[in-house]
């Protein structure tokens, strides 16, 4: 078998061909690992000492708390939980400022000849698979990533790097922006056409070409063609069940409370087992969200099945007639 010519000016290394200047270092030699002054809180305890600092895990914020361990540019990198395998989310991910760390994410502080942004970069980028020593759920220990090998350029080529990526970041980002303002578009134009203030033109106009009015309700002024309905003559409630017990850093299923509808699903905890299970199409509503109430009322769309597992205090809504959960929605 013919061997693969190296292009001029690189070298073939342990981790594939790299420029000729380029080194190589083990992770252990890039990073101090901060992992001794992680401290981890359990979910009834946070809730004593809620606040405005980030608490962190595996893949990203958890929770927010009054106190904090961290003030520094660090990387996390996720210890454990399924993300490991399905990266789903970010594994490697930059942090800042003042938060705590849980004992689910490895905590490093880059040293001085490494940008952190180069090297936040490059470990997201890698395949974490061989190095998971977990049996019953993926685990990325500390001896393992210690000896987790590093492209080293120069430090001036690291941020330049970093920059590039960057800028690719800021380009997503402003299509994110792009995409909310259509999304506020969207809203606007919901708003009338769900009211019925505006109609579609294949159902503004009477047969004889007439315009067609509206009449009172008790939703207010709807089109004289419409009809109202009270939500439970088409929609069956479900209430949803504790899951606490079986909350864990990173398992199968999606635990849907409060702050993860308030919070469009940013923020999340996830449990091993599913006593309340949203399908396709069902919509989730919450009902109670002590102690501000921000979320009460706001529902989420469930858009798979059995991967939401509906806690307390949230409802499920599941359709029993023709009309379709998205237009309730």
């Amino acid at each position: 078998m013919r061997e693969e010519k190296i292009p001029q000016g690189y070298k073939q290394t342990e981790i594939g061909t790299i420029p000729e200047d380029w080194e190589i270092s083990e992770l252990q030699n890039a990073v101090d690992f901060l992992d001794g002054l992680r401290r981890p809180v359990k979910s009834g305890d946070r809730a004593k000492i809620s606040g405005i600092y980030p608490y962190y895990g595996a893949s990203g914020i958890v929770d927010y708390v009054n106190d904090f361990i961290f003030d520094y540019e660090l990387i996390l990198l996720g210890e454990d939980g399924e993300n490991i395998l399905s990266r789903n989310l970010p594994l490697a991910f930059k942090v800042s400022g003042k938060i705590w760390v849980n004992n689910h994410a490895h905590v490093m502080k880059p040293k001085n000849d490494f940008d952190i942004g180069y090297l936040t970069d490059f470990l997201e980028s890698l395949d974490y698979s061989l190095l998971n020593s977990g049996t019953a759920q993926p685990k990325l220990n500390k001896q393992n990533c210690l000896k987790i090998k590093v492209a080293k350029p120069s430090l001036k080529e690291q941020t330049l790097i970093a920059t590039a990526l960057s800028d690719v970041d800021t380009l997503i980002s402003e299509l994110e922006k792009l995409i909310s303002k259509k999304q506020a578009i969207k809203t606007a134009t919901m708003q009338q056409l769900l009211t019925g203030k505006t109609r579609l033109p294949q159902f503004a106009l009477h047969a004889d070409g007439t315009r067609k009015g509206t009449k009172p309700s008790e939703l207010g002024e709807i089109p004289e063609d419409w009809d109202v309905f009270s939500l439970l003559d088409i929609a069956n409630l479900v209430h949803g069940k504790a899951h606490e017990p079986y909350v864990v850093e990173s398992g199968e299923y999606v635990v849907v409370n409060s702050k993860f509808v308030s919070t469009e699903g940013k923020v999340r905890k996830y449990c091993s087992q599913n006593d309340c299970a949203a399908k396709k199409g069902d919509i989730l509503m919450v009902l109670s969200d002590l102690p501000n109430g921000k979320a009460l009322a706001k529902c989420f769309y469930a858009d798979q099945d059995h991967v939401y597992a509906v806690n307390q205090r949230v409802c499920i809504f599941k359709q029993t007639s023709l009309i379709q959960s998205t237009f309730n929605s």
